[in-house]
């Protein structure tokens, strides 16, 4: 619910402050990229650690430490944080789009049948 709330309002005064807001597909397909890279990251050391586990026919929990995942679990945080870093230099060295840009429909490169729906 709290979520719910948090992204109206945000929409609200957003719109309040800057008028008519635009989607970017751009930024939105970055920011997949960018979660999917956390995912994946967040679920290799936990994917090893469970392996690790089977293999030594050690009984599955969360509270198995071993110093090569911890280390490998830092290694992956800094490496996503540093691309998260990369990201928002990326992202504010950008020139922004003009009104003009915003409101021109796209070409579609997949021909003039991409659009096609099957039934």
């Amino acid at each position: 619910m709290s979520l719910i709330v948090t992204v109206g309002l945000s929409q609200l005064l957003g719109g309040l402050k800057n008028g008519i807001q635009h989607f970017d597909r751009e930024a939105v397909g970055m920011a997949t990229s960018m979660m999917m890279l956390a995912v994946i990251g967040l679920w290799l050391p936990t994917i090893f650690g469970f392996l690790d586990q089977l293999e030594r026919g050690i009984k599955v929990s969360s509270s198995f430490e071993d110093p090569a995942l911890i280390s490998l679990s830092r290694y992956i945080s800094m490496i996503l944080l540093i691309l998260y870093g990369l990201l928002l230099i990326f992202l504010f060295r950008q020139p922004s789009k003009s009104r003009e840009e915003l409101m021109r429909p796209r070409s579609n490169p997949h021909g003039r049948f991409a659009n096609r729906r099957a039934y």
